[in-house]
């Protein structure tokens, strides 16, 4: 069975004195989910994750050090009329800006969602696991180091 490997990072923003995450909805499927991509030959993982985000919405976040949450499933590849198991690494970043552009093509909305209504949103179980975490990741952690 092939592996396949993507990156992505949870983006927060305070609005209006509240966290906000941002959430975008996949042109292909319809669903909504946490930004991602592949990984191309030669990249790191935080290099990966950075160019998804920036072709996807336009945004550079900056990443915060300390959180990195790997997700584990399988995935039927049509093209290629196989099952593979695919790996998801999250990290987590601030946004410095709100204005997303879409990536046409790719993404279809988006929207700056406060915790819960992101889980109730987000279409995948996993996502909201990692959604979950970064939340109790930035609640643990003082606003110095974020």
């Amino acid at each position: 069975m092939n592996r396949e490997k993507s990156c992505g990072i949870v983006i927060f923003k305070s609005i209006e004195g509240e966290i906000r995450y941002l959430l975008i909805q996949s042109r292909t499927h319809g669903d909504w989910g946490l930004p991602k991509g592949h990984v191309e030959k030669g990249e790191t993982e935080e290099e990966t994750a950075l160019r998804e985000v920036l072709e996807e919405t336009g945004l550079a976040p900056t990443l915060i050090d300390g959180f990195r949450e790997v997700v584990n499933y399988k995935v039927y590849l049509k093209k290629a009329d196989k099952l593979v198991d695919k790996e998801v690494v999250y990290f987590l970043g601030r946004a410095t800006e709100e204005d997303v552009r879409m990536q046409e093509n790719e993404v279809s909305a988006f929207s700056w969602e406060t915790e819960q209504r992101a889980y109730e949103r987000l279409s995948h179980e996993n996502a909201r696991q990692v959604l979950r975490q970064a939340a109790m990741w930035i609640f643990e952690n003082t606003e110095s180091k974020i």
